[in-house]
């Protein structure tokens, strides 16, 4: 087998003749060469040693990154050996990149090659190399000018190990020649062998933290350099969860700096920051925000919704751009900037209008007390402005959307902490927490017209803070119609019946940096259709704090949980009843250390309007992996207190009382007297040769097995009895209308000694009005 120094001394010669076969732009791009002399040979396994060590197809066998800082230099030399163990890896396997920043880098490529059955085969000649500029972050509106060197292996096939190298010399000079960096010693994918070595200066300082790297490096000193080294062996991959925080980064590396402590960090950032003399351009706007207002607070606005609103957010971030602003005239005539650029016009306006303020380096992922453990230039990502008005401190940032509202109310994200770049600064400084993103819903359901009428919804979302400033760049982006449109669809998941009723409102008030969004509906059908015991109900949803109260869609993590933080919620649902509802106030409350949920159910004194309160309030950004089964739990319990379900008013069917049960049969016995008494009077008539209406006597026989009918299908004495006055006062009109057309004439007027009999019909109307107040006296 082929030792790592006869791989690279093997492939000089020939990367030296591939030069005149590559292409001649190429040569200007890129270098080929043997790696620097004192880079320390690594070898790479033929294969992982852990069964567990292949990912997508490949076996990652080496990862050996080497650095050496120099006088106003510094170069890394990576050499990096993978295997391929399945076809799925075999294109991924066939290509690699390297990024280097032309104004001052420069790359070489010092080895392309594949081992197959221990033969080497150098690929340098057939690879397809070439140069490109991606501008990888063009999205992000920023330009870099990095170049990527994209190669392209042939012949690649399962079971070989592709092993290239290649260095980049240089460092950007805005960092003056003091150098701080990192190198990973673990990463996602098992890694067979991972090797670190920084060569630095015996006459220059570094300080280290070593709390992730998990062991002391091994040091020696020669050739006026100290050595450090870290060899780690069958490294495993360490996976992490597509939703971890920004800010989390558990992987095992090496960490170093030549800055003393955060005081030096703001030192070496002062002169960047360096305030230039307005341009005349610039120095008229100065005077005309002078004077539209003498109010340091009203100045201090006005310059940065100027800078927010005619400045375009657009990085020039080559070379020493990458941290060094343009000056405040060049950002105000070309009208664009990246946060750096943007900041330093700002705080030209503010000293031109005698406003005390400072950058100050932020990280958009939050900088923790954790990760901010070595001082460094690189913990930053963003910068603020930090100005003072009357004593008090506030972080505004020029590179958002225009802004609205006082002081008091403009809404600045916490990114935890922050390097205030004055004379004075000597460390961290933490943001001031900014006012809860406050979001309210109101939604009024009037369902008092009844059951089976429509129902007008209106719901009211008033936002504040961030909120607020996100609805209101929406409107502007995408109009009123678009967003009522997906509110609209967002609501028939739930209610498929619901109509547009009125266009959307906006009430905007700027100076509390308020929006209120008003929305009217109509839902034709509101109620559930009735099962099978007649019942019919309608849920009271709390939408968007149920949403929050999701359960994680794992309870095993390796990383925290995000949380959206800072957040306030409070939905108030009030529904207008077309009767009274017999519901029990209550309050409920559902702590945990990540939020807190607060129900309330309340009923007003007629029992017509329930409202139902549902209040969300977030309590830190993230959950710990270990407490996610835990918060998961508080999760449910929280849920399940919020809404309400309300049932229409359908006792269930009940087993008949012993006085309902008597008053059926007697009312079955007056119903079998009644038809005894009509067929009895046919016997009569007939044996008398008397002619009886035919229809007559079946109707009043179908009238009284109706009636028997009816009283049964009630289930309550009161309905019973109803029932039954009504079946005989129809059995009366009926004996009124048919019996005056009779051939009996009056049904038996006069008995055999001469009384007078009263007619049927006579005895029905009397009975029924006799027990029309019967009802009522049950009631009673």
């Amino acid at each position: 087998m082929l030792s790592p120094r006869r791989l690279f001394n093997s492939l000089v010669c020939l990367l030296a003749l591939a030069l005149s076969a590559a292409a001649t732009g190429a040569s200007n791009e890129y270098r080929v060469g043997p790696p620097p002399p004192w880079v320390v040979p690594i070898e790479a396994a033929s294969a992982a040693r852990s069964a567990s060590g292949a990912s997508g197809g490949r076996e990652f066998l080496l990862s050996d990154v080497q650095r050496r800082i120099e006088n106003n230099n510094i170069v890394t030399f990576v050499h990096m050996a993978v295997r391929t163990v399945a076809s799925a890896g075999v294109e991924s396997s066939a290509r690699f990149s390297v990024t280097f920043d032309p104004v001052y880098q420069t790359a070489t490529l010092h080895a392309i090659a594949v081992r197959r059955n221990g033969t080497l085969i150098d690929k340098i000649h057939s690879a397809g190399i070439r140069v490109m500029q991606r501008e990888t972050e063009l999205e992000a509106r920023i330009v870099d000018g990095r170049k990527t060197i994209n190669v392209e292996i042939d012949d690649v096939r399962v079971g070989d190990i592709v092993e290239y190298a290649y260095s980049l010399s240089g460092t950007n000079p805005v960092f003056a020649n003091i150098y701080a960096g990192s190198s990973y010693l673990q990463w996602e994918v098992p890694v067979e062998r991972a090797f670190v070595r920084l060569l630095v200066p015996a006459h220059r300082t570094l300080r280290f933290d070593l709390g992730k790297a998990g062991a002391a490096p091994v040091l020696t000193q020669a050739g006026g350099y100290r050595d450090y080294r870290w060899d780690r062996k069958q490294v495993a991959g360490l996976r992490l969860e597509e939703d971890a925080p920004d800010d989390y980064d558990p992987y095992a590396q090496v960490q170093w700096t030549e800055f003393a402590d955060w005081r030096a960090v703001a030192r070496w950032s002062l002169p960047l920051y360096k305030r230039s003399t307005p341009s005349p351009e610039l120095a008229r706007e100065i005077d005309r925000i002078a004077a539209a207002s003498p109010a340091p607070e009203e100045r201090l606005l006005a310059a940065l919704r100027l800078v927010q609103r005619d400045i375009r957010y657009l990085g020039i971030e080559t070379g020493a751009s990458s941290h060094a602003p343009a000056p405040a005239s060049v950002v105000f005539r070309r009208r664009f900037g990246d946060c750096k650029d943007k900041a330093v016009l700002l705080l030209t306006i503010l000293d031109g209008l005698g406003i005390r303020a400072e950058p100050a380096l932020v990280n958009s992922g939050r900088l923790r007390p954790e990760n901010a453990t070595l001082p460094s230039p690189h913990a930053f990502n963003h910068v603020l402005v930090r100005a003072t008005v009357a004593g008090q401190h506030y972080w505004i940032d020029p590179t958002r959307s225009e802004q609205h509202g006082d002081l008091a109310h403009l809404h600045q994200p916490d990114y935890g902490l922050a390097l205030v770049i004055a004379a004075d600064s000597t460390s961290l400084t933490p943001m001031n927490p900014p006012a809860r993103a406050r979001r309210h819903v109101l939604s009024t359901f009037d369902a008092s017209a009844g059951m089976d009428q429509p129902v007008k919804l209106v719901v009211a979302t008033t936002v504040q803070g961030n909120a607020a400033e996100t609805t209101r760049s929406q409107l502007i982006s995408r109009g009123a119609e678009a967003i009522q449109k997906d509110y609209l669809n967002y609501y028939a998941r739930k209610y498929p019946s619901i109509s547009l009723a009125a266009p959307m409102k906006v009430s905007d008030d700027k100076k509390t940096n308020t929006i209120t969004l008003t929305e009217h509906y109509t839902i034709s059908k509101y109620w559930s259709d009735a099962d099978q015991d007649g019942r019919r109900e309608v849920n009271i949803w709390s939408p968007e704090v149920s949403a929050l109260l999701g359960a994680p869609n794992a309870l095993n993590r390796t990383a925290p949980l995000p949380l959206k933080y800072p957040h306030e919620l409070q939905e108030v649902t009030v529904i207008k009843l077309f009767s009274p509802w017999n519901l029990t106030p209550k309050r409920t409350r559902i702590e945990d250390d990540a939020f807190e949920v607060n129900h309330a159910l309340a009923l007003s004194a007629d029992q017509r309007t329930v409202t139902v309160t549902d209040t969300y309030l977030a309590r830190a950004d993230r959950v710990a992996p270990d407490r996610i089964r835990a918060y998961a739990a508080k999760l449910t319990a929280a849920n399940d207190e919020t809404g309400l379900t309300l049932y229409s008013i359908a006792p269930p069917p009940t087993t008949p009382g012993i006085a309902l049960v008597l008053l059926r049969l007697a009312v079955a016995a007056i119903a079998i007297a009644l038809i005894a008494f009509l067929l009895r009077v046919r016997w009569k008539a007939a044996g008398q040769h008397k002619q009886i209406d035919s229809l007559l006597l079946t109707s009043w026989c179908a009238m009284a097995m109706l009636l028997l009918i009816l009283v049964y299908s009630f289930s309550t004495a009161t309905a019973v009895v109803t029932a039954l006055c009504v079946g005989l006062t129809v059995l009366a009109v009926l004996a009124t209308i048919l019996g005056s057309g009779t051939s009996s004439g009056h049904w038996l007027h006069m008995d055999r000694q001469g009384r007078r009999v009263h007619s049927a019909r006579d005895m029905l109307i009397g009975a029924s009005t006799t027990m029309l107040i019967l009802p009522r006296a049950l009631q009673a």
